[in-house]
């Protein structure tokens, strides 16, 4: 399960074995439901986030996907903090911007080793 704040929705983890552990990371899509209906996060071509209502591929077969997320830690010192680079887009990582008070997901632009707080996510078992 992934989540920045309590306050934020529960988002899930899907492990991809077909490109597991890229030499970027773990391949994963993550998603989550909302009144019974199942989203995915997706990039857009605009490298915007969009939340795609649908299911879970089974198989993806490219290393490269609009739903592909590679997970990274995030600080060798905090083992449950990752990071998710986008499959398409190198150096862009899934994070929080506050947009009118709320947090926004949105696809975030952190060269090198950045570490950007707003892209930092907590992992936990429930």
């Amino acid at each position: 399960m992934l989540h920045q704040k309590s306050s934020q929705p529960i988002f899930f983890l899907q492990k991809y074995k077909e490109v597991a552990w890229h030499t970027k990371g773990l391949a994963v899509a993550i998603a989550f439901k909302k009144n019974n209906e199942n989203y995915i996060v997706s990039v857009n071509s605009d490298s915007s986030i969009i939340l795609k209502q649908c299911e879970l591929p089974k198989d993806i077969p490219e290393k490269e996907s609009e739903i592909i997320f590679y997970q990274k830690v995030f600080r060798s010192e905090h083992p449950n903090s990752f990071r998710f680079e986008s499959s398409l887009k190198q150096n862009f990582y899934l994070g929080f911007s506050e947009d009118d008070c709320n947090n926004k997901l949105v696809l975030k632009h952190c060269p090198g080793d950045i570490l950007d707080e707003t892209i930092k996510f907590i992992l936990e078992d429930d």
